[in-house]
């Protein structure tokens, strides 16, 4: 059974001009012995050129497939490389655990799966998705019958091969699963800093998927305001199904690049701090807070600001990504902490945590989990959890 690991990158992971393989999960993957081919696998796109030139300084092969069809880049890599089995990972995962991925592929073969997955809880980056490249063809099919579902899953398949668990294809979890110590997630946390890329970075990558969800939710005569908008992406998803959109963001730098890129009569973009609105009271109908709450040190003070800048019965959707239980047990510290030179978060929620908190300041009216980017019943969330709530 020949097997290939799947290497999902970007040229937008590469920060240093000779960057060495350590500091990604390359020699690591390399060197286990797992697999018969390492394969640095990005979009085809002129960029992404850079990773023939680092496959090979690195021992390693370099493929460039269907850049928005992952499932398709994948089985192009499977047939490339003509494997039986496939795991893939993303370029910096530096921190996986090699044992675990190699439970994992020998759960596929034991139970005649064609996907292994990781118990919910367990934060799914110190592993790999799994897969038979049968199953992996199979789920293909399934998507190319249906144009809905292939706009939907094509580049993030995974809750649909897991939610389809009992039709076409097998899907089992590796229950095997290891716990770490204190130790070890400072030492992670602590490089994670400076090879995790964080979504507003490069202005193309933000929560698209949350902002199209949370765009469905609004009155289209409402004035809303987007919190840490960033490069204002978002609030231009917004604008398009609401009166006004504000976005709203603590740096100038990102305000005057959001002002620079979109153009619109009912969209605007100010500096303000949302732990210090300079939003007058009761001036909005809706407020959207897409992964910010957690980056913000008052939390407390975070949500009575957006309460007072809210209209009696206004609407707040705010999201944060949740705390992974697994595979650190011992304690409940961020794994990608807030630093002076990067903004990580303060803290990390748990579910009924980030419900607690947010009843104190409004009446929830629902709660969603979001599973490998598709919102879901909370008792099946992975990532992170969104509320729906009401002033």
């Amino acid at each position: 059974m020949r097997t290939v690991c799947f290497i999902q990158s970007h040229y937008t992971n590469i920060r240093d001009e000779s960057p060495d393989a350590t500091y990604f999960c390359v020699e690591k993957i390399r060197s286990s012995g797992l697999f018969d081919e390492v394969v640095i696998a990005a979009a085809d796109m002129p960029e992404n050129k850079i990773f023939y030139d680092l496959a090979e300084k690195w021992g390693v092969k370099c493929f460039l497939g269907s850049p928005d069809n992952m499932v398709e880049r994948m089985t192009q890599v499977a047939e490339a490389f003509d494997c039986q089995v496939l795991a893939r990972v993303l370029l910096y995962w530096f921190y996986l655990d090699v044992d675990l991925i190699g439970r994992m592929m020998a759960l596929l073969e034991s139970s005649n799966a064609d996907y292994v997955n990781l118990p919910l809880n367990f934060d799914i980056k110190f592993g790999a998705d799994v897969h038979s490249v049968s199953g992996l063809k199979q789920v293909s099919e399934a998507l190319n019958k249906d144009e809905t579902l292939l706009a939907e899953f094509k580049f993030r398949p995974w809750f649909y091969i897991e939610d389809n668990r009992d039709k076409a294809w097998k899907v089992v979890t590796c229950e095997d699963t290891p716990t770490y110590s204190n130790d070890y997630h400072e030492l992670v946390a602590a490089q994670v800093i400076g090879s995790t890329p964080w979504a507003w970075d490069y202005g193309k990558t933000f929560y698209y998927h949350e902002y199209v969800f949370a765009a469905k939710l609004l009155d289209p005569k409402a004035t809303v305001l987007d919190l840490s908008c960033g490069w204002g992406s978002g609030t231009n998803i917004l604008a398009d199904v609401c009166e006004q959109a504000i976005g709203a963001d603590v740096s100038e730098s990102l305000i005057e690049a959001a002002r620079g890129r979109f153009d619109k009569d009912n969209l605007s973009f100010i500096v303000t701090d949302g732990q210090s609105l300079t939003m007058s009271d009761d001036s909005v109908d809706a407020v959207v807070s897409i992964h910010t709450m957690e980056h913000v040190d008052n939390d407390e003070r975070f949500l009575t600001e957006i309460k007072r800048a809210l209209r009696s019965g206004g609407k707040l959707i705010i999201e944060v990504p949740l705390r992974m239980r697994a595979p650190f047990v011992h304690n409940d510290n961020p794994f990608v902490p807030k630093t002076d030179e990067f903004p990580g978060h303060v803290r990390e929620y748990t579910t009924q945590g980030f419900q607690d908190l947010v009843a104190k300041h409004f009446t929830i009216t629902d709660v969603q989990g979001d599973n490998r980017g598709y919102y879901c019943d909370v008792e099946r969330a992975r990532n992170a959890v969104l509320i729906i709530a009401h002033n």
